[in-house]
């Protein structure tokens, strides 16, 4: 049977489609609207402010302008009114709370749904960037309410340092990682890897992937081993 030139393209392609292996899209990133501290006292909750007229359509990707994320204390009930029950109660933020918010227009790099880790004593808060220039790490601590008001504002974090990839990881592993093509499903730097904060709440302990352990002084944003 004789084959049309345009049927035979058309049937040839079919071939090639049908022996190619599937694409599949890897899933999406979690986009976490809440954390607590390891010991349950303090909790953190994102807020975002969507770029002026973005409107928000089911399965459809939207533009944040800013996130904000805000400390609440966990209720100690020093008085007799109080409810008894195992639920957890958490202060009014604008009592004894504090908040760090994040101009994405200004940190190009950043998640709109960045991972953050909160310290036991409520002090430091860490947010973790997208590994690469200029920031791995934000640090910012919780303002000295008798500190200096045009510094720091009324309740927003003190910025202590942002904290580059290349003073994380070995120098080989930096600059491999430099010269990779990223996509969506690219793991974050951090995936996989281990973050705790020492007892004193002090300094986040970061162990490698490579076996290596890293030290960060979140009081200055300093590195060592």
């Amino acid at each position: 049977m004789r084959v049309r030139p345009l049927c035979a393209r058309v049937f040839i392609l079919g071939l090639i489609l049908a022996s190619a292996p599937a694409s599949q899209a890897g899933p999406l990133s979690p986009c976490m609207k809440a954390g607590n501290s390891a010991n349950g006292s303090y909790l953190v909750i994102r807020y975002q402010r969507l770029e002026p007229g973005t409107k928000i359509v089911s399965g459809q990707p939207y533009k944040v302008r800013e996130i904000k994320l805000q400390v609440y204390p966990k209720e100690k009930f020093i008085n007799e009114d109080r409810l008894v029950s195992d639920s957890t109660f958490w202060t009014d933020a604008t009592l004894l709370g504090w908040s760090v918010i994040l101009d994405l227009h200004a940190l190009r790099f950043m998640s709109p749904c960045p991972y953050f880790l909160i310290t036991n004593d409520g002090e430091f808060l860490v947010i973790f960037g997208g590994g690469v220039e200029p920031g791995a790490l934000r640090i910012y601590r919780r303002h000295d309410q008798f500190g200096d008001p045009v510094r720091i504002g009324p309740d927003h974090g003190v910025f202590i340092r942002e904290v580059p990839l290349k003073e994380l990881w070995p120098a080989e592993r930096f600059e491999y990682w430099r010269t990779q093509t990223f996509t969506d499903e690219t793991p974050q730097w951090f995936a996989g890897q281990n973050f705790e904060f020492s007892r004193d709440s002090r300094q986040l302990i970061y162990k490698t992937r490579w076996g290596t352990t890293v030290r960060i002084h979140l009081e200055n944003g300093s590195v060592g081993n």
